[in-house]
């Protein structure tokens, strides 16, 4: 009787460590070598203006690693070119979901914008200018979702933080735009006062080094 309890016993314990194998060895992790040469040709096809072929070596690394967020990000950006806004979006919105970074949330804000999705595209640009507040790029569409909600001031604020960090004419441009939206004669008066004075700036030549005087040779 002792015998046959020890079989079962040894039986049963036999099936257990059958049934229960560490789940590493059923799921392994996708292959990095082969995640890193397909973003290299992804990257490369990107840079010579070959979306199809970008897309596909992005799908494939989805495919191995699911939880890609520079892939997703890389492939939104192919989809957005192409106007190709829902799924760009769905990309950005991905991206974003895995990592919660300024770069993410500016992309998901441009297509929310782009696609009429103001309240939306104003929320994400507000979040990527908390995480990252030194690009202009980011108050300037900041500036385009409250200009088109209806929020002047707000949207000149915005352009005069970008203006701050990368003075260039073609900012005040859009403030001057915003000026004559809200429709203050004083202010519209002294953004083109700045204008003009960017513009009767002279420009400066740039200096060309002298060549170096050879040493002469001696005859």
């Amino acid at each position: 009787m002792i015998t046959i309890l020890a079989f079962l016993l040894l039986a049963a314990l036999a099936a257990v460590c059958y049934f229960y194998r560490p789940t590493e060895t059923l799921a392994e992790e996708p292959s990095r070598p082969e995640v890193k040469k397909l973003m290299s040709v992804a990257t490369a096809a990107i840079k010579a203006r070959k979306p199809l072929k970008a897309e596909k070596a992005l799908i494939a690394i989805l495919r191995l690693d699911e939880k890609n967020a520079a892939a997703y990000t890389r492939l939104g950006i192919i989809y957005a070119k192409s106007r190709r806004f829902k799924e760009a979006r769905e990309c950005f919105e991905i991206a974003s979901s895995l990592e919660w970074n300024a770069t993410s949330l500016y992309n998901v804000g441009l297509i929310y914008l782009e696609t009429g999705h103001l309240d939306r595209a104003r929320n994400a640009l507000v979040s990527a200018l908390e995480l990252e507040g030194d690009q202009p790029k980011h108050y300037i569409a900041l500036s385009r979702a409250e200009e088109k909600l209806g929020l002047f001031d707000s949207a000149r604020d915005r352009l005069e933080s970008a203006y701050a960090l990368e003075p260039t004419l073609r900012t005040l441009k859009s403030i001057l735009l915003v000026d004559e939206a809200i429709g203050d004669e004083d202010q519209i008066a002294a953004t083109r006062s700045r204008i003009s004075a960017i513009i009767s700036r002279p420009k400066r030549t740039p200096r060309i080094p002298k060549p170096p005087k050879l040493p002469r040779k001696k005859i």
